[in-house]
């Protein structure tokens, strides 16, 4: 075997397991106390926005459990740097498992999609429409509404 590709297994495998409880407690924190900033005037960019941000928070929980249901479906422990989870369930069929990594694979290169989409479309308002669209998603500092120019 390439230990290259161990490590970078044992890299991905600990990624996901640290993702499936820091995404968990971003999105209890966003829906809770997490900053509120006003929607934009233009509705598409609101829709459009607030689409894409739901759809990266729920692909990106699918694609954890994808993650685990291939990895514990083929019998393989989880591993967390050098800790392993055991699959706390029997094997799954070939085919289940194929699907399953099949599914891992798409959802991954849609979050990658749309992630850069998202980013793109950032950039376009900072350097096309120069609106204070990316301003506003910082933490720092406090920028004034469009609206209240």
């Amino acid at each position: 075997r390439n230990p290259l590709h161990h490590q970078l297994v044992v890299v991905h495998l600990t990624a996901g397991m640290v993702l499936s409880v820091l995404l968990p407690l971003r999105i209890m924190w966003r829906t809770g106390w997490g900053r509120r900033m006003p929607a934009s005037d233009r509705w598409l960019d609101a829709d459009m926005a607030r689409s894409v941000e739901y759809s990266l928070y729920g692909l990106s929980m699918v694609e954890i459990c994808l993650g685990y249901l291939w990895r514990w479906g083929n019998g393989q422990a989880m591993s967390f740097l050098s800790v392993q989870v055991m699959p706390p369930f029997g094997e799954f069929s070939i085919r289940t498992i194929e699907l399953l990594h099949e599914l891992h694979l798409y959802s991954g290169w849609l979050i990658v999609v749309l992630t850069t989409g998202h980013s793109l479309a950032a950039c376009f308002h900072y350097l096309i429409l120069r609106d204070n669209v990316l301003q506003r998603m910082f933490i720092i500092g406090n920028i004034p509404d469009e609206r209240n120019r």
